[in-house]
């Protein structure tokens, strides 16, 4: 809890920086989630390793995970096991996959940030640069700044279903080389 992280560099990083925790209703909790966390002026460089999920086998540098046993029948959390999170003023440079995949999350601000790609890395994956959210309510994605050669795909903001909730995206920018 009440965690600042301010003018760091993370590069090639195999896994970026990862909240994670684990949950079953009525049997165990590992972790207590994250709440009032800063990343603020950081650097994230050429990471995304490989991983198994849904942003097509790439890892996202900055990630909310929370492990739901499958051989136990369990609702899913209310959101807010990740709350009041706030990354601003950074900097992500030619990442491999996604941006940010963000779970079970509750007053998410990604702003200010700045994401360039000059398409030296491959593969060319479909969610490079790419925003994933679920379980979500209060997300705010206000501007940021895509920064891209041309032949990189558009990003996006994926949901993984209808559970997110007061999500606003304003104020945000693609540009493309030579544009």
């Amino acid at each position: 809890r009440h965690v600042t992280i301010e003018n760091c560099v993370f590069e090639r990083m195999g896994q970026g920086l990862w909240f994670t925790g684990a949950w079953t209703t009525d049997l165990w909790c590992e972790g207590m989630g994250v709440e009032n966390y800063l990343v603020r002026n950081c650097v994230f460089r050429e990471g995304c390793q490989q991983e198994r999920g849904f942003t097509n086998g790439l890892a996202p540098e900055i990630k909310t995970f929370l492990r739901i046993p499958g051989t136990v029948r369990a609702d899913k959390p209310r959101p807010g096991f990740y709350r009041d999170i706030l990354i601003e003023n950074c900097r992500f440079e030619n990442l491999a996959g996604a941006v940010l995949e963000i779970l079970h999350a509750k007053n998410f601000i990604f702003r200010n940030n700045t994401i360039v790609d000059d398409g030296k890395l491959s593969p060319r994956r479909t969610c490079r640069n790419d925003l994933f959210f679920g379980n979500c309510n209060g997300v705010t994605v206000s501007d940021c700044r895509w920064l891209l050669v041309k032949g990189i795909p558009e990003p996006k903001i994926s949901l993984t279903a209808e559970d997110v909730q007061a999500l606003h995206v304003k104020g945000n920018s693609i540009n493309y080389e030579n544009d």
